[in-house]
């Protein structure tokens, strides 16, 4: 299985969650696929990834995608690094503050900001 394995089975996830109202998991699995694609997008451009790992950290990713996908327009880029903040965000409070409380809205906003960085 390769990164763009992960992020496409994320995608799919994704909507499956959100037709059975699994926000937490939809907010999460969005993420997820947009950071499958940017792990594989940046080892194709041969980034090296941290010691002992095959994928970079969770807060560094946006910056690496940022300086790195220079196949990319620089604000595309840098829209997309703020785009992986924002669901980096979304998934923090899903998977990790169990006392928010999260709605359709938020799940909807998920889903937008996946399909913008796809």
């Amino acid at each position: 299985m390769s990164w763009t394995d992960v992020a496409m089975d994320s995608r799919f996830a994704v909507y499956e969650m959100l037709n059975h109202r699994r926000r937490r998991s939809c907010l999460s699995r969005a993420y997820y696929a947009v950071y499958s694609a940017a792990t594989d997008a940046l080892i194709r451009r041969g980034v090296t990834m941290p010691k002992g790992r095959n994928s970079p950290s969770h807060t560094k990713l946006p910056d690496l995608v940022g300086s790195n996908l220079t196949g990319v327009s620089h604000p595309l880029r840098w829209r997309l690094a703020g785009t992986i903040r924002k669901l980096h965000n979304l998934r923090i409070l899903a998977d990790y503050v169990p006392s928010a409380t999260i709605d359709s809205s938020d799940a909807r906003v998920a889903l937008g900001l996946m399909n913008q960085a796809f």
